[in-house]
């Protein structure tokens, strides 16, 4: 399992793009990719379609509450933007992501 964490800005973002690859490089065959995504202290705007979310556009996922995502392309897709909304992934085998 690999960890990430940071804080999201005023620009849109992905996760660490060479975590995921490490992440997905670690799982080896027919296993898939999972994403646990936790906002700690403020609101995030998320996509999952590739394109930019705005502080208007994209569902919200406020503070002290997280999303599951799996599929590899779909965590490389999702994007983010926050006003100093600190965040923290767990990146791993879709079984074993921690359900918090």
């Amino acid at each position: 399992m690999v960890f990430d964490n940071g804080t999201a800005g005023a620009a849109a973002q992905t996760l660490d793009p060479a975590k995921i690859e490490e992440a997905n490089d670690a799982l080896g065959a027919n296993r898939i990719l999972g994403v646990l995504l936790q906002v700690a202290t403020a609101s995030v705007r998320i996509r999952l379609d590739g394109t930019a979310p705005t502080t208007t556009v994209g569902h919200n996922l406020a503070a002290d509450n997280s999303i599951a995502l799996f599929g590899y392309e779909n965590i490389k897709k999702m994007k983010f933007i926050g006003n100093t909304a600190v965040y923290q992934a767990h990146l791993g085998d879709s079984l074993l992501l921690p359900l918090e």
